[in-house]
């Protein structure tokens, strides 16, 4: 059921990345199905994780944060620091896309401690990039463009060509 279900995480990733969203969410609801019936927490993990990106690019944000919190919880209990920063990261893009940024700040700052305790740059150039966007929603200009150039210099850091490869 493993293979199963991470074959259909597969072509649910291929059908959002084609922004055919609605027959994602479709697979993604197959996947949490027969994690659950395995009793896997790591694909109930990801498969929640990967249902709340089918809800956001739907434009259902409540959603999403709704099943990125439940994957946050997953990867917390399992001690997963590396998929609970990249759901904090997820979590503070939908705080911030329904105007709630203080929140987003919040889960921008979780992500932003968890990378750095891990030693990922990636994910540390990430969840500045996201906090900046949070400081602009709340007013803090000056902060926005702290985290931001933080950001930037890391991505520099990482040899990446251009800011995108390290933030998105």
């Amino acid at each position: 059921k493993k293979i199963q279900v991470r074959a259909l995480q597969g072509i649910g990733m291929a059908k959002g990345y084609m922004n055919q969203y609605q027959e994602a969410l479709k697979i993604f609801e197959q996947t949490m199905t027969l994690a659950e019936r395995k009793g896997s927490r790591k694909l109930c993990l990801t498969s929640h994780y990967w249902i709340g990106y089918a809800y956001h690019h739907l434009g259902d944000n409540e959603r999403a944060i709704e099943h990125w919190e439940k994957s946050l919880t997953l990867a917390l209990k399992a001690d997963d620091t590396h998929n609970a920063t990249i759901v904090c990261r997820r979590l503070g893009h939908a705080w911030s896309a329904l105007g709630e940024h203080a929140k987003a700040a919040d889960y921008c700052q979780r992500a932003l401690s968890m990378a750095t305790e891990a030693d990922d740059k990636h994910s540390q150039c990430e969840a500045y990039h996201r906090l900046g966007i949070a400081c602009e929603g709340l007013g803090e200009r000056q902060k926005a463009i702290a985290h931001h150039e933080k950001a930037l210099q890391i991505a520099l850091e990482l040899g990446s060509t251009s800011f995108e490869e390290c933030v998105y």
